[in-house]
C-alpha cells in the first residue's frame, strides 16, 4: 500500500518517497527489536521469490507511470506554460528583450460580461451598451464574442494528450530496461542457492554410499 501511494501520487506530493524511506527505516528497527527481544524467533521458510507480489508490483509500476503522466499533463500548468512559451509568448515572435512568460496570466484568462440584473447568465459583447454589465475574468480559453472555445484551447488539449502518450512510452521503456539490467534474483543469491543444493546432493550421495557399505 505504501509503495502504491508513493509511486502513483509522487507527482502530486514529491516528498512522499523521502517520508516513506524514513518511515521504513524506523519500522525495520522496531520490527527487529520485536523479533529479537519480545517474540519468539520466526521459523524461516525457503522460497525462490516473493511469489505473486512480483506481478503486483510490476502492475503498480505501470499504473504509476500512467497516473503521473495524467497528473503532469492534464491537471498541472506545465503544458500550458510550455505552449505559451514557444507558441504564443514573446519568444515565439522572436522578441528577446522581454521575458518569455510575460503576459502568460492574461493569456489564460477569458473575459465574461455579467449583467447586474441577472448574474446567472452571460451577456454578449455586442449587448454591453444595452445593459448594466460587469466585466469579469475567469481562467479559460474562450472567445469573448460568443464564449466559444478558442483554437488555443484545442491546441493545448492536443499537446496535453501527446505529452501523456509520449511520457508513458518513454518512462515504461526506461522501466523495462532497468528491470532487464537489474534482475529479480541477484546472481550471488542464485549461486549460493545452487551451491547449497550441490552440497546437499553430495551429502545425500555420501550417506547413500555409507549405507550401502554398511549393509554389505
Amino acid at each position: 500500500i505504501q509503495f502504491s501511494f508513493t509511486t502513483i501520487f509522487v507527482a502530486a506530493f514529491p516528498l512522499a518517497p523521502l517520508l516513506a524511506l524514513l518511515n521504513n527505516i524506523l519500522e525495520i528497527r522496531l520490527d527487529a527489536i520485536k523479533m529479537v527481544r519480545l517474540e519468539r524467533r520466526l521459523i524461516a521458510r525457503k522460497t525462490n521469490d516473493i511469489g505473486v507480489w512480483t506481478k503486483i508490483l510490476e502492475a503498480i509500476g505501470v499504473l504509476a507511470v500512467i497516473a503521473n503522466g495524467l497528473v503532469i499533463g492534464i491537471s498541472s500548468d506545465f503544458i500550458p506554460r510550455l505552449v505559451y512559451r514557444y507558441r504564443y509568448g514573446p519568444c515565439a515572435s522572436g522578441s528577446t528583450s522581454t521575458h518569455c512568460m510575460q503576459g502568460y496570466i492574461n493569456d489564460t484568462l477569458a473575459i465574461a460580461f455579467m449583467s447586474n440584473d441577472n448574474r446567472d447568465e452571460f451577456t454578449l459583447s455586442k449587448q454591453i451598451n444595452l445593459f448594466n454589465v460587469t466585466k469579469c475574468s475567469y481562467r479559460d480559453y474562450r472567445n469573448q464574442e460568443d464564449y466559444s472555445l478558442t483554437s488555443q484551447f484545442w491546441f493545448v488539449l492536443a499537446v496535453r494528450f501527446a505529452f501523456v502518450i509520449l511520457f508513458e512510452h518513454v518512462v515504461v521503456l526506461c522501466k523495462f530496461i532497468a528491470a532487464w539490467f537489474v534482475p529479480d534474483n541477484p546472481i550471488g543469491v542464485k549461486n549460493k542457492r545452487l551451491k547449497y543444493k550441490l552440497d546437499r546432493l553430495k551429502e545425500e550421495l555420501r550417506e547413500m554410499k555409507t549405507g550401502k557399505s554398511t549393509e554389505v
